[in-house]
């Protein structure tokens, strides 16, 4: 599988571990729902992703400071509408650029 859109649902609770462990995934959407608790590191495994959206939950916590690295493809993140901390300049910094 390669696009997994489970958006604007109720589904409550944390996200799967399941759903982020398909490896081949190139789309990746959770947004609208009411998933709680922080994202899973084996998210940010995933390095086919282009865009992923994870926005209008209750997710809290921060994204890894290294998370650009590991998600090279990626072309487009929606995180907003939840309840994350921490500095999202480290983030910016390690996001590969379009030339």
């Amino acid at each position: 599988m390669e696009h997994l859109n489970i958006g604007q649902n109720y589904i409550h609770g944390n996200i799967p571990s399941e759903l982020v462990s398909i490896t081949l995934l190139q789309f990746f959407s959770v947004e609208k729902n009411n998933f709680t608790g922080t994202l899973r590191d084996s998210l940010f495994n995933l390095s086919a992703l282009q865009p992923l959206s994870f926005m209008t939950n209750q997710l809290t916590g921060h994204l890894p400071k290294d998370v650009g690295r590991f998600l090279p493809n990626l072309q487009s993140l929606a995180m907003s509408d939840n309840n994350f901390d921490g500095p999202l300049q480290q983030y910016v910094d390690q996001c590969p650029r379009k030339p």
